[in-house]
This record gives C-alpha cells, structure tokens and sequence, in this order.
C-alpha cells in the first residue's frame, strides 16, 4: 500500500447567469420610508447590492471556469465554460480527475461556503439527468 496521499485542488470561478433577473423578486423599500426619493434610493441600493453578490448565489449563477491541480500536475489545468453545455461536460470532467487520481482528497480553493453548495447542487443536477 503506498503511502503518498494523492491530492486534487479545485477552484471554481462562478458568475451571474444571464436570465438571473427573471428569477429574482422585486426588491423591497424599508417600509418606514415615506420620501419618494429616499425610497428610489433604498431600491437602487438594494438592487445593486444584489446584483455584485448574483455570481455566488447558486440558485443564479453559472460556471465559468474550473481550475484544477493533482499531486501528479506539473501546472494547474484550467477550463474554461462559455456555457451551461460546456458546465456540465466540465463537471463530468473533474469527477473523471477524482476517479482517475484514485479517489484524492479534494482540496477547495474557495473563499465562499457557497461555492461548494453550489458545486454539489450542480453536480446532483448533472447526475440525476
């Protein structure tokens, strides 16, 4: 049995689908705004909010690229995913990297608990097809 641990570090890189609008509710006014003004303001605020956070909300969002790197790599292998085809053809290929490295540990380049949520949602949405 050999005692070198194999690895498979993974980066996604998601962004806002293009029909993320038609999913979203209306965003809402505070409801103690009276001024018309104030409450254009707290709609544009709200709005813009919502849209810079729509690439890591993985109910709106879509996969743009896929980093990987195993123990075996000599350089990190980057895909890139023009569209939702070509995300679910990358996702079967990284399953394919796990099962072809020998079941490694997965390591997460992610700074966002999201992105694994949405990794896995994806990936369940691919395999029941």
């Amino acid at each position: 049995m050999s005692t070198h641990t194999h690895y498979l570090i993974v980066d996604v890189e998601t962004a806002p689908h293009p029909d993320a609008a038609q999913y979203l509710e209306p965003v809402q006014a505070a409801k103690h705004l009276r001024d018309p003004e104030k409450i254009a303001a707290d709609l544009a605020l709200k709005e813009a909010e919502r849209r810079a956070d729509l690439g890591l909300d993985w109910n709106v969002n879509r996969i743009v690229a896929i980093g990987t790197a195993t123990t075996a790599d000599a350089d990190p292998i980057v895909w890139r995913c023009p569209d939702e085809v070509c995300e679910a053809g990358l996702l079967t290929e990284l399953w394919r990297t796990w099962e072809d490295e020998q079941h490694p540990h997965v390591v997460a380049v992610c700074f966002c608990r999201s992105r694994w949520l949405h990794r896995l949602r994806r990936c369940t949405h691919e395999l029941s097809r």
